[in-house]
């Protein structure tokens, strides 16, 4: 698919940026596992920061291919359902049980949302901008995090600790749906681009353009494994 051209692909940068930051609301109420346990008098709080990590890091060490075969879009809208269905379950769990289930769908879920969207975020970049592209991007994840404790903070003390995984719950269905928005955009502007070298008479992408996204994800996936 052609790239989209520089204008189009910085305002598409900028918006796979919000939506890593909403995604990233869903890390932040692990941290309130201790008082969500102490409030139902449940026993062995930390094991839900257990099951959550062994699931994060096993979907990373067994799924992370996903990206190269299936595209960050389609990953990333997947791992947000997933993740929604984990923070719904954690908030209405009666049972310490169903709330590990729940704990372990959200670490399912969370693992390759980063590495997705970012994948489609230095690809969508203009070539001379892609460092700057993922330097931006990773700041998203760090201004999130900062913003969303305070604030699941206050749901917590106004509504109850089991209000904060309903909120992170509401914040994947967000993402997921600017997700499903924009990859469908992405794809009409591909279709536009091509339709319009056609009209003017230009020659085709050569097979090298068409696979240089592809390999800018490939790239980012396999630097976001090495570095984790």
């Amino acid at each position: 698919m052609p790239e989209s051209p520089p204008a189009q692909s910085d305002a598409l940068l900028h918006r796979l940026d919000y939506i890593e930051a909403a995604a990233n609301r869903l890390k932040m109420p692990l941290a309130f596992a201790d008082q969500f346990y102490a409030s139902r008098h449940w026993p062995h709080a930390a094991l839900s920061l257990t099951v959550f990590g062994t699931l994060f890091c096993g979907a990373r060490l067994l799924f992370s291919s996903a990206i190269k075969k299936h595209g960050g879009f389609r990953v990333a809208i997947a791992s947000l359902l997933i993740k929604a269905r984990g923070l719904l379950t954690l908030w209405l769990a009666p049972i310490p049980q169903v709330a590990l289930a729940g704990a372990a769908l959200t670490g399912l879920g969370f693992a390759l949302v980063f590495p997705a969207l970012g994948a489609e975020a230095v690809a969508l970049a203009p070539p001379a901008n892609r460092g700057a592209a993922l330097s931006a991007y990773s700041v998203f994840l760090d201004l999130s995090l900062g913003l969303t404790g305070p604030l699941a903070g206050l749901i917590a003390g106004d509504f109850g600790y089991e209000s904060v995984y309903l909120f992170a719950a509401v914040a994947a269905c967000v993402a997921a749906v600017l997700s499903i928005v924009w990859a469908r955009r992405q794809n009409r502007l591909g279709h536009f681009a091509a339709l319009s070298e056609q009209l003017r008479g230009t020659p085709a992408p050569s097979r090298q353009q068409k696979t240089n996204s592809n390999q800018y994800r490939k790239n980012f996936s396999n630097w976001h494994e090495y570095r984790n």
